[in-house]
């Protein structure tokens, strides 16, 4: 696992501490994993298009700049 760390509001800090005191999870890093499984599941369509589009993108590349690239696939219909 990768460990991340950020700042949360004191609100959302405070949210976090009444869903684990209800049981609904044993730590704030389940609940935070909980939450981006969410965000990821809502919005999997958009993840799925960013990754075709990087895919496209590595392909192109090569040693060209990215203007110039983004410009071709534009072009392209892409």
């Amino acid at each position: 696992m990768t460990i991340v760390s950020t700042d949360i509001p004191k609100q959302m800090n405070e949210d976090l501490k009444l869903l684990m005191a209800a049981g609904l999870y044993k730590s704030k890093s389940e609940a935070l994993r909980d939450a981006i499984r969410a965000l990821t599941y809502k919005y999997q369509d958009q993840i799925k298009d960013i990754k075709e589009v990087r895919k496209k993108l590595d392909k192109k590349m090569g040693k060209k700049k990215l203007s110039s690239v983004l410009k071709q696939m534009r072009d392209e219909g892409n």
